[in-house]
C-alpha cells in the first residue's frame, strides 16, 4: 500500500498544480481507488467523489449507462466503462473523471479474472485501456488502483 499511497500523493499534488477536479466511479475495485485518495492530505481540495457501482442497474442509474450498451458489449467492457466514467464527471461537474470495471475474481459474461478496463475523460483528451492482471482478487483491486493512479499521473 505505501506505492498506491505514493502514487496518489503525487496525483494530488499534480491536481492541485493543475486546478482540476476528480470524480470517479468504481466497479471492480469496490471503492480501494477512492480509499487510497482519501488516505492522503489534501485530497479532499481536488477528489469531488465517487461512486461504486457493482451492478449493471447500479452503472444505469447513477452513471448513465445505457442498457443498450451494456447487452451489446457487456459490463465490463471499454465502451461500459466510458459512458459511467462521462457520466460521473457530469453527475460532479469534475474536470477529470474516471471509470473503473472489470472482474476481480471468477468469470463474468464470459470473461476472466483480472481484465480490467480503465477509462479518464480530461481536458487533455480522453484516455482507455484493457489490462490483463493475475493474482487473487485483493491483488488485482491493487494492480488496478496502480494502473489507474499512474494513467492520471499521465495526464
Amino acid at each position: 500500500m505505501v506505492v498506491l499511497n505514493t502514487l496518489a500523493a503525487k496525483v494530488i499534488a499534480k491536481f492541485l498544480q493543475q486546478g482540476w477536479t476528480l470524480a470517479v466511479v468504481e466497479s471492480c475495485t469496490g471503492g480501494l481507488l477512492s480509499d487510497t485518495l482519501t488516505n492522503i492530505d489534501g485530497s479532499s481540495k481536488i477528489f469531488l467523489g465517487s461512486i461504486i457501482t457493482y451492478s449493471p442497474e447500479a452503472k444505469i442509474k447513477l452513471c448513465n449507462a445505457k442498457e443498450s450498451t451494456i447487452s451489446r458489449f457487456g459490463t465490463v467492457s471499454s465502451q461500459v466503462t466510458m459512458e459511467i466514467a462521462e457520466g460521473v464527471k457530469e453527475r460532479l461537474s469534475s474536470v477529470v473523471a474516471m471509470g473503473i470495471t472489470g472482474i476481480a475474481g471468477g468469470i463474468v459474461e464470459d470473461k476472466v479474472q483480472g481484465l480490467v478496463y480503465i477509462y479518464i475523460s480530461s481536458p487533455r483528451g480522453h484516455i482507455a485501456e484493457e489490462f490483463h492482471f493475475q493474482g487473487s482478487r485483493r491483488r488485482i483491486k491493487e494492480q488496478a488502483v496502480s494502473a489507474a493512479l499512474q494513467m492520471l499521473l499521465r495526464l
